[in-house]
């Protein structure tokens, strides 16, 4: 249905999305143009070499300092030497506040920033090593602070901040240890910056479709289960700078050029990509982001080359690198892929590959589940669908399932079944979308939004529909990882107020608590403004599953009665539109069949099979 679709035809562009992320509204200091290699160097061939000697940064111009001020640097270095960080961080704090060693204040600040990042604090740190930063290479630290950029950005779980602090030095002529690595995340930014153009240009023709579809409803009294989860708009695209999804529109001239912009910025990043000799450890994950570039440029079959490129190198027995999270991730991609050119059986080779401790092995079961439908492999699309249904998992959001499942049964002229899952369908989903509906009448602002849902989500039961609504939510990746980035942002600032006197009471502590809840509230605004699109789109495609659940119910109604008067015109008791199945419980050497009672064991979890003893003639 309208989420099946979402992530097969907003489809094959999206499913990279646990790993990278849209670009958030941090406000960060920016690097002067002074800074900046000049006009003569960037038409230079030979690029800006950088410095990452390591050595002690000191304040020629100022005073030289006494002996005091010299052993208290050297007991600061001491301290780093033995990894005592906040006592270190104490030490710099103290020298850089100190006027008498204003000879030793720019190497300070460089250690501070140091010490913070060893101290845990990744945003705060990214503050610190932007202000040197900000000063140019005339801060002997400069180049160094730029380095600590990719540790930061190893670390982090929105990165994003990161590389578009890194991408503004395209022209240094970074040390061989980091040019694979640099490449690749320029090739990530500029893919994300063309994600984000191509998510801005979806929305129209989005729209568009809705109304569409809104139209087809109210006009349509046939059935065609077979075209459900194909024919319905990919409600995918989610742009983070709309208030509301509805209230967005483009003119025709602006998205052919922004069309065009993005094939421009997608060239630039193949050009990185390139780049990476494939014997570099991050040549998998430029192949997984050549594969979504090439979906986002429209071919799909480059696209699927990428992608069994990436299973290869990375295979544990014959691959030369291992990486199990992105060779999963590779698999669910041509499963993805596969299913939207309707080559089911090709899509469920690869939504097996799927392990159950992936993130997407509930995807992979309840879009496997379609796939076995669209085969008429009832049996096991309602199998995975058992699965869907145990008390584990009864906050995941898989309205659909209900739709598939009604569907399933009413092609098997099961009727009474039919009518017992729309019912539950209306029961669950109903009170949901008018909750939303609420929720959204509150006009909160986007970071009060997203604490609210939070809120919410703490305060209920598992049976609580509003703290459902949260789950909702977070059934988008982009949501999930901007939820982690608040998550992180929150504990950092939690662990920096748990800082040990007097350090906790420095104008440091103070500067980092500062640092970190700009970081925090611009993520929280971040998480609220796609969480508002979200449950927005959500609202509009509950309405649509309702409308086809009244359809099927309709239908169903429509049969019963022509089977009652078929049986009243014959005069006959038996079903005349039901016969019974043959089935077999034999199963292979390494399997054994057993009943279903209603127990959910986790070992049996996505291995029912569901036997269906009767069905249409």
């Amino acid at each position: 249905m309208n989420r099946h679709n979402r992530k097969i035809f907003g489809g094959a562009l999206f499913f990279g999305l646990c790993v990278f992320v849209l670009v958030p509204t941090f406000v960060f200091a920016q690097i002067p143009a002074a800074t900046l290699p000049t006009k003569t160097q960037l038409e230079n061939p030979k690029k800006v070499k950088i410095d990452l000697s390591d050595k002690i940064a000191k304040n020629q111009a100022a005073p030289k300092a006494g002996i005091y001020e010299k052993q208290r640097f050297e007991t600061a270095l001491a301290l780093m030497n033995a990894e005592k960080w906040a006592d270190a961080a104490f030490e710099w704090w103290a020298i850089g506040v100190d006027k008498q060693s204003a000879e030793f204040h720019l190497e300070a600040q460089y250690q501070l920033a140091k010490a913070t990042y060893k101290l845990g604090f990744f945003n705060a740190s990214l503050f610190q090593f932007q202000r040197i930063i900000k000063k140019g290479p005339a801060h002997p630290r400069y180049h160094k602070s730029v380095e600590w950029l990719f540790f930061i950005s190893r670390k982090l779980t929105d990165e994003t901040a990161v590389l578009e602090e890194l991408a503004k030095f395209k022209d240094l002529d970074w040390p061989k240890q980091y040019r694979h690595e640099y490449r690749y995340l320029l090739a990530k930014y500029e893919y994300l910056r063309a994600y984000d153009l191509e998510l801005r240009r979806l929305q129209q023709k989005q729209k568009e479709q809705f109304r569409a579809l809104e139209k087809e409803e109210s006009e349509s009294h046939g059935m065609d289960f077979s075209a459900t989860t194909l024919d319905l708009p990919a409600s995918k695209p989610e742009d983070p700078n709309m208030s509301s999804l509805m209230e967005f529109s483009v003119a025709e001239s602006e998205l052919q050029r922004k069309t065009e912009k993005i094939a421009d910025i997608i060239k630039q990043a193949f050009q990185y990509i390139d780049q990476i000799p494939k014997e570099s450890r991050y040549y998998p994950r430029a192949q997984y982001l050549e594969g979504l570039l090439e979906f986002l440029k429209g071919d799909d079959q480059r696209a699927v080359n990428a992608f069994k490129n990436v299973v290869q190198v990375l295979n544990p027995e014959k691959g030369r690198f291992l990486d199990k999270e992105l060779r999963q991730s590779a698999f669910l991609a041509l499963a993805r892929t596969h299913f939207g050119y309707k080559q089911y059986r090709a899509s469920l080779f690869y939504y097996e590959k799927i392990e159950r401790d992936s993130d997407a092995w509930l995807d992979a079961i309840f879009e496997s589940s379609w796939a076995h439908f669209h085969l008429q492999d009832y049996e096991r699309a309602l199998g995975g669908l058992v699965t869907l249904q145990a008390p584990q998992f009864y906050q995941e959001y898989y309205p659909e399932s209900y739709i598939l499942l009604a569907a399933s049964f009413f092609d098997n002229c099961r009727y009474p079944e039919t009518r017992e899952i729309v019912t539950q369908f209306e029961q669950r989903y109903r009170p949901l979308m008018e909750n939303i509906k609420k929720l959204n009448a509150l006009h909160l602002t986007a970071g009060s939004y997203f604490q609210k849902l939070t809120d919410l989500y703490a305060a209920s039961s598992q049976q609580d529909t509003m703290g459902l609504i949260l789950k909702v939510a977070l059934s988008d990746q982009e949501i999930r990882k901007a939820d982690a980035a608040v998550r992180e942002a929150q504990n950092e600032l939690k662990q920096i107020r748990l800082l040990p006197r007097p350090l906790n009471d420095s104008v440091y502590a103070k500067q980092l608590v500062d640092d970190v809840s700009l970081v925090l509230q611009n993520r929280l605004n971040h998480a609220g403004e796609l969480s508002k699109i979200k449950l927005d789109t959500e609202v509009y495609h509950l309405q649509n599953l309702l409308s086809q659940a009244y359809r099927i119910q309709f239908e169903t109604i429509s049969e019963e009665k022509s089977v009652l008067e078929s049986k009243l015109g014959a005069d006959e008791v038996a079903d005349a539109k039901q016969r019974l199945h043959p089935f077999s419980l034999s199963t292979d050497a390494v399997h054994i069949a057993w009943p279903f009672d209603g127990e959910y064991w986790d070992d049996e979890l996505g291995t029912y099979h569901y036997v269906m003893a009767k069905g249409c003639k």
